[in-house]
């Protein structure tokens, strides 16, 4: 995750345990370190932004970033794709969450 106002730069240890999955029926799965949570999506050119829908609420522990990941979620309002990897924008350029492409959805 990278956010530019303020400057900082994360690197998620446990990568696995934060993914999104996009459906073609405009509905996203994702993992939050130790919950899930879903919603829906609208795409507009490059424009995305992400409608929160149930999420599980079990408490991760201490070292999880699901507040941020969920918190940094709700605030994407758009999306590329470079050198085969997502890159979800946030903030109108303030920051992006980098995804790496871990093949077809289950």
């Amino acid at each position: 995750m990278i956010e530019t106002a303020p400057a900082a730069q994360s690197v998620i240890l446990d990568s696995e345990n934060y993914t999104i999955v996009f459906n073609q029926d405009g509905i996203y799965n994702a993992k939050a370190d130790c919950n899930m949570l879903s919603g829906s999506y609208e795409v507009n050119g490059n424009s995305l932004t992400l409608l929160p829908g149930p999420s599980t609420l079990a408490e991760c522990g201490p070292d999880s970033s699901y507040d941020q990941y969920v918190s940094l979620l709700g605030q994407v309002d758009g999306y590329e794709i470079e050198n085969d990897k997502l890159i979800l924008t946030f903030g109108d350029g303030a920051g992006q969450m980098i995804f790496a492409n871990a093949g077809p959805a289950e």
